[in-house]
């Protein structure tokens, strides 16, 4: 959505939340859902037209160009005993001012745009996939390569990093994206990584073939890319799921990628999820997802985890961005990077509800699983594969954190324990932790922990998955137990690098009958000289109820 002086914003309207929606069974389905309340697409635009015109907006923006790059419900994550938002909702909405190099974030309640903050920054927003688009057609316009993309000897892709932060000589930072350019196997052309500066829409070429952090060479390792427009970030998508239809085992609501919480969003969000009518999991989700390259050769990167990739789901749509489906999706993990649907697959075994996305943060695809058992097991899921490029080529570390935040019934009275074999703190294996604290896994003694309510006894495990990996100095750590606090439903973001900073939430704080929150690190070492180039290997904790 770009804008300028003369191509003006939508007519400003009223926009209206929608109705509660009663339950419903699809069609063909085992199970029942039920939309959730909140702004459809059309009343978002609506808002962010009646944004755009206020005055102290429309000011700063008259007579510029500028794109929309997202829109964000700004959460407050205080728990009031209700499973619905909190009223009034409050949007952010993320404008980029191409003409004075700013970035402007604007937030204001939901309708009418009252209670307007701006704030003003150089600092340098993901682009969207609008924005990408608008870059690759400037590549595209270059003589060198029209006639080859035209012909099909280069192929777009969208490349990591995924813009550059150069200051020039007066501190401005001019804005810039990178656009890669893959070489067809038959052709004798150069692999390369260009910059498109998109305020003088110029492309600036690297004599090595790639900006810093990256590498454009002939040697390359992934799938074919499959280039296919995400939704805008901010794109409604929650839906109920209630499962089987006879006798309920599982209700929860879905939260598609585009729509998920925190800074760089936070995947296929699970929250309010119950197991035979008790809470066991207030909000399930991912907010940070880093990779760490051997040397530094490439990276290191923050990923993000708002951005859809498609993947083939064959079924039926039973609300916006989701698909129920009797079959598998199909994911990059296949090898194919085309598909024909982005949002969220439900599908359902004889003993699984599964909902499944795939992600895409330049040329990664992330798939991401949520797997909820008739006895209660939950098995959160994160699988990795890549666009072909050449830094994947070479040896680095997926790091993948949930953030857990176990409700069990309710949701204070958590008691935390930790089992060793052989144990560490006299004879017994469970050993409470009363306060805040990072801990490791540790194979030599089979570690595990257990989270359990103290008045009404419900009690679930946590298992480490055997392939979740041997934390780094990078990774920082695997499993981290932090008192709930409303704030923290991120890690706050990179403090001057990428690594995960859940550290900084560790300040001694009693955790010993309160309401406590999981996040739990799995680390992924792909070497494709040992591995080949298939990195689609899972990693995930296993939650179990013991005690329900």
């Amino acid at each position: 959505m770009e804008h300028s002086s003369c191509t003006c914003a939508p007519t400003p309207t009223a926009a209206t939340s929608s109705p509660s929606f009663p339950w419903t069974q699809p069609e063909g389905t085992d199970i029942l859902v039920r939309q959730a309340q909140g702004p459809t697409l059309e009343e978002q635009d609506a808002f962010i037209a009646v944004l755009l015109a206020q005055p102290s907006v429309a000011n700063l923006l008259a007579n510029t160009r500028y794109r929309v790059l997202a829109i964000e419900l700004l959460e407050n994550d205080e728990k009031t005993g209700s499973d619905l938002p909190a009223i009034p909702l409050r949007y952010g909405v993320q404008v980029y001012d191409y003409t004075n190099s700013r970035n402007l974030e604007l937030s204001a309640i939901y309708p009418d745009a009252s209670r307007l903050e701006i704030l003003s920054s150089a600092r340098q927003p993901l682009p969207s996939a609008e924005e990408w688009e608008e870059a690759a057609e400037i590549v595209a316009r270059e003589e060198i390569f029209a006639r080859h993309l035209l012909c099909g000897l280069l192929t777009v892709y969208r490349p990591m990093p995924p813009f550059l932060e150069r200051a020039d000589p007066t501190g401005a930072v001019a804005r810039t994206l990178t656009v890669g350019l893959l070489s067809a196997p038959d052709s004798n052309l150069r692999h390369q990584i260009v910059a498109v500066n998109m305020v003088t829409q110029r492309v600036e070429h690297f004599d090595t073939g790639a900006p810093p952090g990256a590498h454009a060479d002939p040697t390359t390792c992934g799938i074919p890319p499959f280039y296919c427009p995400a939704p805008r970030r901010g794109t409604p998508g929650q839906l109920w799921i209630s499962w089987p239809t006879v006798n309920p085992v599982w209700e929860l609501l879905a939260i598609r990628p585009a729509a998920s919480s925190g800074r760089e969003g936070s995947g296929l969000e699970i929250r309010f999820a119950n197991y035979r009518g008790k809470r066991v999991l207030y909000r399930g989700h991912v907010p940070v997802l880093n990779v760490k390259y051997a040397g530094d050769e490439c990276g290191p990167y923050r990923d993000w985890q708002y951005e859809e990739h498609c993947f083939q789901v064959d079924g039926t749509d039973v609300a916006p961005g989701f698909r129920w489906t009797n079959r598998t999706p199909v994911t990059s993990c296949s090898g194919s990077d085309a598909g024909n649907f982005t949002g969220v697959a439900v599908q359902t075994t004889e003993c699984e509800l599964i909902v499944t996305t795939e992600m895409a943060a330049g040329w990664y695809r992330y798939i991401q699983e949520w797997r909820f058992h008739r006895d209660g097991t939950i098995r959160p899921r994160f699988r990795f594969a890549a666009a072909r490029n050449s830094c994947v080529c070479k040896t680095h570390v997926h790091h993948v954190y949930w953030r857990l935040d176990l409700d069990l019934r309710t949701a204070g009275n958590n008691r935390v324990e930790e089992f060793n074999d052989p144990p560490i703190i006299g004879g017994t294996n469970w050993h409470r932790k009363l306060h805040e604290i990072k801990r490791l896994r540790d194979t030599g003694r089979r570690r595990k922990w257990r989270v359990t309510n103290t008045v009404s006894g419900e009690r679930y495990e946590i298992i480490p998955g055997p392939t979740d990996g041997v934390v780094d100095a990078y990774g920082r750590g695997d499993l981290w137990f932090l008192r709930y606090r409303g704030a923290e439903i991120d890690d706050g973001g990179p403090s001057g690098g990428t690594e995960v900073q859940v550290d900084r939430y560790v300040n001694g704080e009693a955790i010993d009958d309160t309401d406590v929150v999981v996040w739990y690190g799995a680390h992924f070492r792909h070497d494709p000289s040992e591995q080949g180039p298939a990195e689609c290997h899972a990693v995930g904790p296993t939650l179990r109820p013991i005690q329900w």
